[in-house]
């Protein structure tokens, strides 16, 4: 197995966050530009960032082939604030992955905006730079996502973010309609493939694949959103979570 450092995964995150000139920040479209070494999972259209990334500030490298120099001018000139949209900040793989995505745009010169119910990682959060807002998200009530849409809705406004972020199935509902009204990218990761015993759980997982760019942790994940949700297939992109550099592993 390849060994990989933990810059290679923050590389992956930050291009995901580049968008077309169209839109008013970026996405780039992984499932097209394959030639920097990236690979196509067995499912069609379903992209894997290459191991061959660079970390922010090596990107302008001529070296690095993993993105245009006028993508990656965009993300260097002008710093980013992204809303993280995470039930809690406890010790699931969601609660980690906002910390390590806060930690990973404060060192690279961007800023994230975490919303959640909050728990243990807050220190943890404050420290790298994030600011923490606390929002019940995790709940599941109609009700309470609409309100939540609402107030989503003002801090996008309020701190001029450039991205919404879900990383879990109730906080997404109420960033994606907030991001629609206020006319910025939504963007989603899947740390796992979620049960579908129905098809009100169908729907309800579906959210997850509305995102202009879905992140998905592994093959496995990313191969099953596109089986389920074969319109998301095209905006699919793998990114591993964490990498432990030593022992090359994803995890």
């Amino acid at each position: 197995m390849v060994v990989v450092s933990p810059k290679i995964v923050a590389a992956g995150r930050l291009a995901v966050y580049i968008m077309p000139p169209r839109t008013s920040a970026a996405i780039i479209d992984n499932s097209k530009a394959l030639d920097g070494g990236e690979r196509l999972s067995p499912e069609r259209g379903v992209a894997t960032i290459s191991t061959a990334a660079c970390s922010a500030d090596e990107m302008l490298h001529p070296d690095c082939p993993d993105a245009s120099t006028s993508a990656v001018a965009h993300v260097a000139a002008r710093a980013l604030v992204i809303l993280i949209a995470v039930p809690t900040v406890e010790a699931g793989a969601a609660d980690e992955g906002a910390l390590d995505l806060a930690r990973m745009l404060g060192a690279n010169g961007h800023r994230a905006i975490v919303v959640s119910s909050g728990g243990r990682l807050e220190p943890s959060l404050a420290a790298s730079g994030a600011e923490m807002i606390l929002l019940d998200v995790a709940s599941r009530s109609p009700l309470a996502i609409l309100r939540n849409v609402f107030v989503l809705k003002r801090l996008i406004m309020q701190h001029r973010c450039a991205v919404v972020h879900a990383l879990a199935r109730a906080p997404a509902w109420s960033a994606l309609i907030a991001a629609r009204m206020a006319g910025v990218p939504f963007v989603t990761t899947w740390y796992n493939g979620f049960r579908e015993q129905n098809i009100f759980k169908h729907f309800y997982n579906g959210v997850m694949a509305r995102g202009e760019r879905v992140i998905a942790v592994s093959d496995q994940i990313a191969d099953a959103i596109a089986a389920r949700y074969s319109g998301a297939s095209g905006r699919i992109v793998v990114v591993p979570s964490r990498i432990d550099a030593v022992k090359g592993t994803t995890s």
